[in-house]
């Protein structure tokens, strides 16, 4: 499996006790360090252009790590040449459109400006998938 934009790597960290082979991919050194540290192999590198080395995978996870992508649409087509053709691809985002959003409004902490470059309903993300050439069954 691929965990995209990794955090800390405790969600690796835990796949691989539950025997995933597993890599971590982050934008930044001092940031995958930390992941190193959960016992994650770390590749570092921006995940539009980041070597895959012909890797291909079962798993590819983007944990609240898709909204922070200047080209969202780019780095899903090369990670949908990355998965293997029964493999899945998970992603978790803020939904402008959630209840705690409708809630909160403008004081809502998935708006996390600047550093969320996008937001995506459920609709949007759908046709930003099918744009990037995901197939759905």
């Amino acid at each position: 499996m691929l965990d995209v934009g990794c955090g800390t790597g405790e969600f690796l960290a835990e796949m691989r006790r539950r025997g995933w082979q597993g890599w971590a991919l982050k934008k930044d050194e001092a940031a995958a360090q930390i992941a190193r540290e959960s016992g994650c192999p770390v590749l570092i590198g921006d995940p539009s252009a980041v070597d895959l080395g012909g890797r291909s995978f079962d798993l590819i996870t983007l944990w609240h790590s898709l909204e922070h992508l200047p080209d969202p649409k780019d780095v899903l087509a090369k990670l949908f040449r990355h998965l293997k053709p029964s493999g899945r691809l998970a992603i978790a985002l803020p939904n402008p459109d959630s209840l705690d959003a409708r809630f909160y409004c403008a004081r809502w902490a998935g708006w996390d400006a600047p550093r969320h470059l996008y937001h995506f309903r459920p609709a949007e993300l759908q046709h930003l998938l099918e744009l990037a050439g995901a197939i759905f069954d």
